[in-house]
């Protein structure tokens, strides 16, 4: 099984899944991901250890005892684990970080938030993972100074999880950061954060962020208008960004319609007439000639997007695939149709499948 470390989730449409035992029998091995050292000393057959090993000078008793804490096998209190917050080794560090930010006490959180200045980024982030579990509305502001400061990937990331989690929901001082901030990837963490949280009354914000600076911002503006519910302002936005001149704007402003047609969300429905209109004129610019940035990719989307709504989007593609006076366009249509790729899926096709796609090709 493999595991994804941000949410703490193991999927089980992975390798140990049924639909996998065909290649199993054929001799494939299987490979196990494991979540974060807790979990990684806990199968590796440690011997349990004691709340005296934390004071051990054996830097693995001490691992293991506060991956034993974290995983809530040992009680201990936030005194007990505090001093190895501040260890020489790193990995004790995270370890204890973790194990705080399980414990769930108030008096952890200044203390995690204090670990978002460690001289190891790895220990940073694992400051800002435990701050999921426990934190204050003070957290915000500090999370943000750490992007700020130290501006990386990682950091970012499990910022951006962190924040929408913070309760009361930071709604005002994200927008503010989102909007405000001189530093491009504090307001892309402000935004995503906010997307989760989105709100009509947060509609301005992400309409304003469509034509920020920074495309990161403008992308993740067209995500959080996705997730207004009953709002047709925000609908009505997204049609507007299909025609937005970054591509990476226009295709996911359709990739927000499609998914709120799919959810049939109420919002939409009475919309849904445009929607199409707005998504038939976007894909159309992928044929012969295409000058768009995204002239081999940015059809998928957008072809996706028209599959969400369901007989009407496959009728619109069909329609392209049929005519013959643009080539490359009708094979985009295709493959849309016979050949899907969506986000987040495994494409298994079957040769009968197959076969079937390749004489419906229209250039066959």
């Amino acid at each position: 099984k493999e595991c994804d470390w941000s949410s703490d989730v193991c999927s089980s449409d992975l390798p140990a899944a049924e639909r996998w035992s065909s290649q199993q029998q054929r001799g494939v091995e299987i490979a196990m991901a494991l979540h974060d050292e807790a979990m990684y000393l806990d199968r590796a057959g440690l011997a349990d250890e004691s709340l005296r090993s934390l004071s051990s000078p054996d830097a693995l008793k001490r691992m293991r005892i506060l991956g034993q804490i974290a995983g809530a096998k040992v009680e201990a209190t936030v005194a007990d684990v505090a001093p190895l917050a501040r260890d020489e080794n790193l990995l004790v560090r995270r370890l204890a970080l973790a194990a705080l930010g399980k414990l769930g006490a108030p008096e952890a959180v200044p203390i995690l938030e204090s670990a978002l200045s460690d001289p190891a980024n790895c220990v940073r982030c694992a400051a800002a993972l435990g701050l999921r579990d426990v934190n204050r509305p003070q957290t915000t502001a500090r999370l943000l100074a750490a992007v700020r400061r130290w501006g990386n990937h990682p950091l970012s990331e499990i910022a951006v999880s962190t924040l929408s989690r913070i309760q009361p929901a930071p709604r005002d001082e994200l927008a503010a950061a989102a909007l405000e901030s001189d530093n491009p990837m504090v307001r892309t963490v402000a935004m995503r954060s906010l997307a989760p949280l989105a709100t009509s009354d947060l509609v301005p914000t992400f309409v304003r962020g469509l034509n920020d600076s920074d495309r990161f911002v403008r992308f993740s503006s067209a995500v959080a208008l996705g997730n207004v519910r009953n709002c047709p302002e925000a609908v009505e936005a997204l049609i507007v960004a299909t025609r937005h001149e970054d591509p990476v704007v226009s295709d996911r402003a359709a990739t927000s319609l499609g998914l709120l047609c799919q959810r049939q969300a109420e919002q939409a429905n009475p919309l849904r007439a445009k929607i199409l209109i707005a998504l038939k004129n976007l894909f159309a610019q992928f044929g012969d000639d295409c000058p768009r940035d995204d002239a081999e990719w940015g059809y998928r989307p957008v072809g996706n997007a028209l599959l969400k709504l369901g007989t009407q989007g496959e009728d619109t593609l069909r329609h392209f695939m049929e005519q013959t006076t643009d080539r490359r366009l009708a094979d985009r249509a295709w493959r849309s149709l016979y050949i899907r790729q969506d986000n987040g899926t495994f494409s298994q096709v079957t040769e009968p499948e197959n076969e079937s796609a390749i004489e419906h090709h229209p250039l066959e």
